[in-house]
């Protein structure tokens, strides 16, 4: 999928291991990391002898100066370590291998960070040294230009696991009070109290918001109760789905996965919209929505037609022969995520119409190896063993498949370039991307909101 990566990462590789004279605080660094004061090349040293950080606990004091730049790409959790930087300096690594870095320091001469993506045009000083099995540098701690998410409240579907997992980690840890939306309480309890041994010190909470998102019925209650449970909500991150089942119908007639990706977040939405205007007024606020789609929303064979007009469009079989064959269960998955771009769209020309400051956009989180992504491609024919096996080494990991929803429920440059920001699409990790044509379908979107609101109208007043 993302070959042509690969062959920068090479590159990037082969420069980055370049030998180099260590900085003084670069052995500062690694001894207290458990250095043997001896090996100075890469490939000699150990990952099994280095002391990791504590998760949420400040660097080891030893560390005076410089940065460092970690990837949960290609590079198996090695950083490299700049040791100092020029006044204003910038780095930048290139598009594709920006999405995979992150930096943690900083030196105070550094003026901006890879994983914001903004116009760096600097050098890299000297003083480079890669040290392997640091990733948790690049995913556990948080740098000095993230947001204070202290006073927010937000909300996180399918929170339990993966990518809405870490989302909801890396939100605690910004400070902000985040519901989980969880069908299950044991399961709420358990991702709650593995980010509280994970994130030490936090000023924000954790919640559980019993969320069913698979009928109409279900996802109301569900939104209801949380009405009386704030009075505010700032962030909604529309993150839960089902990508791996077979072509069923749930109670209200509508097609499972759509029920769930699209139906169920639209009811969920569209309950708490209210509040979320609400929240929009207040001093200070900067209320988002933000949906999680993804750039395989066209995976399906051109001669299939998309239509939202009928009823009948949320329940009969896409494609409408053999539902059940793995490229067809691809194409009724690509089809929400599609329905995620469209409802993005529609929702913020609404909110535009009235004058509103709600901000919703759509995120595509990266091909992410989670387990549902490891299931899936182990079900392909023939070639099902080696899908799973480029899985493994290729796709990024849930904390790094979780950063761009975190940019775009977060982000300052999301608000202060609003103007391009409404209604779009990001790929990792924050950049504006231009979806498929049919995802830029005015017509589409209005279809889809109008079948959808029918529809609810319908179960809800049968």
């Amino acid at each position: 999928m993302h070959f042509p990566i690969l062959g920068l990462l090479s590159l990037a590789y082969s420069v980055a291991c370049a030998p180099s004279l260590l900085h003084p605080r670069a052995e500062d660094w690694k001894t207290a990391l458990g250095w043997d004061g001896k090996t100075t090349t890469p490939a000699q040293l150990d990952p099994s002898n280095v002391v990791k950080p504590t998760p949420g606990k400040p660097a080891p004091a030893a560390i005076s100066g410089g940065a460092f730049f970690c990837t949960d790409a290609d590079f198996k959790g090695q950083c490299l370590y700049v040791a100092r930087f020029a006044e204003n300096q910038c780095i930048n690594f290139g598009n594709e291998f920006n999405d995979k870095v992150s930096s943690f320091g900083p030196d105070p001469g550094l003026a901006c960070m890879l994983y914001n993506d903004w116009d760096c045009k600097g050098t890299t000083p000297g003083g480079v040294l890669v040290y392997p099995a640091m990733g948790a540098f690049s995913s556990r701690t948080a740098s000095a230009t993230q947001p204070n998410l202290a006073g927010r409240v937000l909300m996180v579907t399918g929170a339990n696991r993966g990518i809405g997992f870490e989302t909801a980690k890396q939100l605690y840890r910004l400070g902000g009070v985040v519901y989980l939306g969880v069908r299950s309480e044991e399961n709420a309890r358990r991702a709650m109290e593995l980010i509280q041994a994970d994130v030490k010190s936090s000023d924000g909470r954790l919640k559980w918001l019993p969320l069913d998102l698979s009928t109409v019925g279900k996802t109301r209650e569900s939104a209801e109760a949380f009405l009386r449970m704030e009075d505010r909500l700032d962030v909604l991150i529309n993150n839960a789905c089902i990508g791996d089942a077979p072509f069923e119908l749930n109670d209200d007639g509508i097609e499972n996965m759509m029920a769930t990706n699209h139906v169920g977040h639209y009811v969920l939405t569209t309950t708490l919209l209210d509040l979320m205007k609400r929240t929009s007024v207040e001093k200070g606020s900067d209320v988002r929505i933000v949906n999680v789609s993804s750039t395989v929303h066209n995976a399906w064979n051109r001669k299939t037609k998309i239509s939202f007009s009928d009823p009948s469009d949320m329940s009969k079989p896409f494609p409408p022969k053999n539902p059940n064959t793995w490229s067809h269960t691809i194409a009724r998955y690509s089809r929400t995520k599609l329905a995620n771009l469209l409802f993005t769209k529609e929702l913020q020309r609404r909110l535009d119409s009235e004058g509103s400051s709600i901000i919703t956009i759509s995120v595509h989180p990266g091909y992410v190896a989670t387990a549902a992504a490891r299931e899936a491609t182990a079900k392909m024919p023939i070639l099902g063993w080696i899908s799973a096996i480029l899985v493994k080494l290729f796709f990024i990991d849930e904390a790094a498949g979780a950063r761009n929803s975190v940019y775009a429920a977060s982000n300052a440059t999301v608000r202060s370039s609003q103007e391009t920001h409404r209604g779009g699409f990001l790929t990792p990790v924050g950049k504006l991307a231009t979806p498929s044509v049919l995802a830029q379908n005015h017509d589409l979107a209005r279809d889809l909101w109008t079948l959808t609101e029918k529809l609810v109208y319908q179960r809800m007043n049968p």
